[in-house]
């Protein structure tokens, strides 16, 4: 069966649409591999029918099988060694030192697969770790595909699939055989939670997590998808927190948020920027980048600074605000003139200018404001929490954080038009 070029690039778009991911250039062989299989399973005579029949069931079960299908599958216990035994030697002791008082570790594979890099996870964790043992330990597993993750959770391994990476020593000391597969011990298994999440999709809630792999993910996705799924792995990874990519990955030109650091076994991670208390204590050209990295990939605008220390707002300007609760306590306000603000729902809703509604800008803003209290949250210390958006609600969040609250102003500019981003510290009681 042979591909159309059309039929190319329409996958390409559902795929990135979907999934985040791309196929790259000369793939014609891969989807004739992926995808004869299940036309043959459907009765379906050609991939140029099966497509045709996917585009008249939008987001159905047929479509879901042929994504999964183009997805490449590839993992092994242990893979990429270094990055276990930086963990194992290093960057676990130091978490364990600084979580001795509240007695948890969270950990999450991103893109776990058929589960051998949790399970890779749990295990290093059992092995070496004893003094961990009655701590809330838990390791969240995900993946988009139903198929892999409930293979996954079965927790049961072919003989081959033993052979890659695992040593026989852990093979014996966590693994039951069963017939001629090998499955995992309780032990082990009890650590992980297993979830289908779509890493193209806002992510769900989770709790921080101290250590996430993200390994042999971006490779595979579009630029754009791979900025903003960056930000959105900011929003969940702890202040002091371990992010690891797969060799030949890099967060360079994508986003700025993280600092890449090597372990003294030679690998490397990536981890956000260690800041002070005050608001003073933030440098303002990590602050602004994350700003205009946040435009730029939310709506596609070029923002830049604006030196300016008195910057003064209109009354009637709309506003989006963002509480910041816990280690941190203070706010995040988004002012904006009411024509930038129409242009940017615009943008982002593909509404006519014309047809918007006070909810639609408001909900605009709050959005932009909350992706911002997000990414700025990084540079503060501890873990914090922050609120749903609030909008002209300055009376109570001044009453919520006292009217002489410290505050830092950052002011930008699009075409012309300035826009004020205030970050306000609580007084201390």
């Amino acid at each position: 069966m042979t591909v159309s070029v059309a039929n190319m690039v329409y996958l390409n778009d559902l795929l990135r649409e979907r999934l985040g991911n791309t196929l790259g250039k000369d793939k014609d062989y891969l989807v004739n591999a992926r995808l004869e299989p299940i036309c043959k399973d459907e009765h379906i005579p050609s991939i140029s029918a099966l497509l045709r029949q996917i585009r008249t069931v939008p987001n159905g079960p047929l479509e879901t099988r042929v994504l999964e299908a183009l997805l490449t599958i590839e993992t092994s216990f242990f893979r990429h060694q270094q990055s276990f035994e930086s963990l194992r030697e290093e960057l676990i002791p130091a978490l364990i030192a600084k979580r001795e008082k509240q007695r948890s570790l969270y950990l999450w594979s991103a893109a776990c697969s058929t589960g051998q890099e949790a399970y890779s996870l749990a295990i290093l964790l059992r092995e070496y770790f004893p003094e961990i043992e009655d701590w809330d330990v838990r390791i969240l597993a995900t993946d988009v595909c139903s198929e892999v993750l409930e293979s996954a959770q079965k927790g049961v391994f072919s003989a081959l699939e033993i052979n890659r990476g695992l040593p026989s020593r852990l093979l014996i000391k966590y693994f039951d055989k069963q017939g001629i597969n090998w499955a995992v011990k309780e032990s082990v298994s009890s650590l992980i939670e297993f979830q289908r999440i779509n890493l193209a999709q806002p992510l769900p809630d989770l709790p921080t997590m101290d250590v996430v792999f993200l390994r042999n993910v971006l490779v595979y996705m579009h630029s754009t998808n791979k900025a903003k799924l960056l930000h959105q792995i900011q929003k969940v990874i702890a202040a002091d927190g371990l992010l690891y990519l797969g060799p030949g990955e890099s967060t360079f030109e994508l986003t700025t948020i993280y600092e890449k650091k090597s372990s003294a076994r030679g690998s490397s991670y990536y981890s956000l920027p260690q800041k002070g208390g005050d608001p003073s204590s933030i440098p303002r050209d990590q602050a602004v980048a994350l700003t205009v990295s946040a435009w730029s990939i939310l709506l596609g605008t070029a923002v830049k600074p604006v030196l300016s220390d008195n910057f003064k707002t209109e009354p009637n300007w709309y506003q989006a605000h963002i509480q910041i609760t816990g280690s941190w306590n203070g706010a995040i306000s988004l002012h904006c003139p009411r024509s930038l603000s129409r242009q940017w729902a615009s943008s982002m809703l593909s509404i006519e200018e014309n047809q918007l509604t006070d909810n639609d800008i408001n909900d605009t803003l709050g959005e932009l404001a909350n992706v911002l209290a997000g990414n700025l949250k990084s540079l503060l210390p501890g873990k914090s929490q922050i609120s749903p958006p609030m909008w002209n609600g300055l009376d109570l969040l001044n009453q919520r954080l006292q009217s002489d609250s410290q505050t830092t102003q950052f002011v930008f500019e699009e075409d012309g038009t300035q826009f004020v981003i205030y970050l306000r510290k609580k007084t201390e009681d």
